[in-house]
């Protein structure tokens, strides 16, 4: 969702925003889109919520 509404509100490519989620358990994001590299960046805290191992 982050480059959709990046383009839709006329954010430039690479300056950060911020975001809140809004379920039960809350946060605040910072998010930066990098165009170029086609990446979205995430700063924010975390928990570790379970752990595992993905196999290709």
């Amino acid at each position: 969702m982050g480059p959709y509404w990046y383009q839709k509100q006329g954010v430039p490519s690479g300056k950060s925003v911020q975001a809140k989620q809004v379920s039960p358990r809350g946060g605040d994001l910072i998010l930066s889109w990098d165009e170029e590299a086609k990446r979205m960046k995430l700063f924010g805290e975390a928990a570790i919520i379970g752990v595992g191992d993905l196999c290709f």
